[in-house]
């Protein structure tokens, strides 16, 4: 693979930043955003970058971790600055990469397989220092206030009916506050196929014909 296709690695996806003048919430941000934009993007080209070379994973994993140690740092500097929506659609995308990385893809190689487990695990413990939780859902009962069924099996157990028998896609809260709900396989009950009652067959036939009936 070309040079040109490596995944390039800065002093500043690296963690190698030097302090900035501090700025007012009111001044931060627009900055703030651009800041933590540029984390997220080293974090995915990190991602892009997992099933390439060797040294090409080696770089891709001193990106995630520098990408993901000053996206904490920038995040809570702009808290106070931040609008919800903003903070919202940080979320949202973290979760997006997150998805690229969990489960890792069966066609990446062993060492990919095991950075993209790193990457997942820092964007949970990330979420988790946000207040946010991985949504237990195997084995559980159905929550619709924080599962969401998109596909259903037959339970063999009757008892498993409602239950969740697989995580399609995982879901955060964070007490009652839901980031996105789980995605999830539903057991329930078989269906019996409806059985009809056959109509009486005196009723059903009639040995009259219509111009008798009339008469």
């Amino acid at each position: 693979m070309s040079e040109e296709n490596n995944v390039e690695l800065t002093a500043e996806a690296a963690g190698e930043t030097h302090a900035a003048p501090s700025e007012t919430p009111a001044e931060a941000g627009p900055a703030a955003w651009a800041s933590i934009a540029g984390r997220i993007e080293a974090l995915e080209q990190a991602a892009n970058g997992l099933a390439e070379t060797v040294a090409g994973l080696a770089r891709s994993q001193a990106i995630m971790q520098g990408a993901m140690r000053q996206l904490a740092v920038k995040v809570g500097e702009a808290a106070t600055s931040l609008a919800p929506p903003r903070i919202y659609s940080l979320y949202m995308r973290l979760l997006m990469l997150y998805d690229m990385v969990s489960p890792p893809p069966a066609g990446f190689s062993e060492d990919a397989q095991r950075l993209a487990a790193i990457l997942a695990n820092q964007i949970e413990e990330f979420l988790a220092g946000s207040g946010f939780e991985r949504i237990r859902a195997d084995g559980e009962p159905f929550d619709p206030a924080i599962h969401r069924s998109v596909d259903f099996v037959t339970a063999e157990d009757p008892t498993q009916a409602g239950r969740v028998v697989a995580i399609r896609r995982n879901g955060f809260r964070s007490g009652a506050q839901v980031l996105r709900p789980a995605e999830v396989t539903l057991a329930r009950a078989e269906v019996e196929p409806a059985k009809t009652a056959l109509p009486n067959s005196e009723a059903q036939i009639s040995t009259k014909n219509p111009e008798q009936e009339r008469n």
